[in-house]
């Protein structure tokens, strides 16, 4: 039974591009993978082969009911992935609504990590969200991606004063930094 949340309190520093290489991480040993996008930049699905063009996911389907089976592709690598979707403001901020009755999104999610071979990789959006507060009080694991550079380290007092993360998370917080080399041809 295992729920993980990929989230960071800054953008650009790699949460997506880590969300699917545990993905494949998990898959290779012999879990079954599902993937959830609740980032409105909806790129994930590029990280698994599906078009920027799709359409398709979660909340663009207004899918505010307990079951997204028919929202969910099995990618040509057998990982099972929901994107967000294009959307507009007013899908997004229904979406919201939704995330906020935790009863309903943990009614969504649980058949996805309920059993000991399954493994629910979501990527959150940077920075504060409504869906990081709604994730957090189903206690996931929470992995924080982080750069080794001065705007991450800018941010770690937010995180270590507890300011970014809601109250419901108490433990079983990891961080993962990332490094970006440049080389100069």
């Amino acid at each position: 039974m295992t729920l993980i949340c990929i989230t960071s309190p800054k953008g650009g520093v790699g949460k997506t591009t880590l969300t699917a290489n545990l993905a494949y991480t998990f898959q290779r040993q012999g879990k079954h993978v599902t993937v959830i996008d609740f980032d409105s930049q909806d790129s994930l699905k590029l990280h698994f082969g599906l078009s920027f063009d799709d359409t398709d996911g979660v909340v663009a389907e207004e899918s505010q009911h307990s079951n997204w089976d028919n929202l969910i592709v099995t990618t040509d690598s057998g990982i099972d992935l929901l994107p967000y979707g294009r959307t507009n403001r007013k899908e997004r901020l229904n979406f919201e609504k939704y995330l906020a009755d935790s009863r309903q999104l943990e009614e969504a999610l649980r058949p996805y990590y309920q059993d000991e071979d399954r493994v629910l990789l979501v990527d959150l959006p940077p920075g504060h969200s409504v869906s990081l507060d709604a994730i957090s009080r189903l206690k996931p694991i929470f992995v924080t991606v982080l750069m080794a550079d001065s705007s991450s380290v800018a941010v770690l007092p937010t995180i270590e004063n507890g300011d970014f993360f809601p109250v419901e998370v108490e433990s079983d917080i990891y961080f993962w930094l990332t490094s970006w080399i440049c080389v100069n041809v």
